[in-house]
């Protein structure tokens, strides 16, 4: 290898050497980049799942509270139907009964710890000064969503750094060919 470099020009050695930077950069930017996408993507999709949690909280406990199946039904629908939303799960409790579960799952979803979720206590104020607890409400965020986002991110990425590499190569290695090399062969 060693015998290969030295009987290549210097403005070849040089090409060389700023493309395997270029492309060692670029794999450490890639590399940062993609764990912030993901970190945004699951903040994101957390920041979304909290506010899905607040109004569905709120509308669920009514709908329960009032024994209004079909409403319950529909939420339980709707809120399946969010991209970010893997799975929700309603389990209600019932005084002295088997809890009832209720649930809604996207096609691609398994169980994750990677995904956010989201956990809360449904209670209703039936007046003033007085709480029943109905039941939990658990919203499971999609992580293959999460990781559609990231390949997609990642794939734009990779691309725009491997050009920004080459293309910094090529600057380079035109730069000392006019720089260095031409001066180099007028003084031979």
């Amino acid at each position: 290898m060693r015998g290969v470099l030295k009987r290549r020009s210097l403005g070849n050695r040089l090409a060389l050497l700023t493309v395997a930077f270029c492309l060692l950069f670029s794999a450490a930017t890639a590399g940062l980049r993609t764990w912030n996408i993901w970190e945004q993507n699951r903040l994101g999709m957390d920041t979304e799942l909290q506010l899905l949690e607040q109004v569905y909280q709120s509308t669920l406990t009514k709908a329960i509270w009032e024994l209004d199946k079909p409403a319950v039904q529909a939420q339980l629908d709707g809120a399946s139907r969010i991209a970010s939303v893997g799975r929700i799960e309603l389990r209600l409790t019932g005084h002295g009964q088997e809890s009832d579960v209720q649930s809604r799952q996207q096609a691609d979803w398994a169980p994750s710890s990677l995904a956010p979720s989201r956990s809360s206590t449904l209670v209703y104020s039936p007046y003033p000064g007085g709480h029943e607890v109905l039941g939990e409400l658990l919203i499971q965020g999609n992580e293959a969503l999460l990781w559609r986002e990231l390949r997609d991110s990642v794939a734009s990425t990779l691309l725009t750094q491997l050009a920004l590499a080459l293309l910094l190569a090529g600057l380079v290695s035109l730069a000392f060919n006019r720089l260095v090399t031409l001066h180099i062969r007028r003084i031979a």
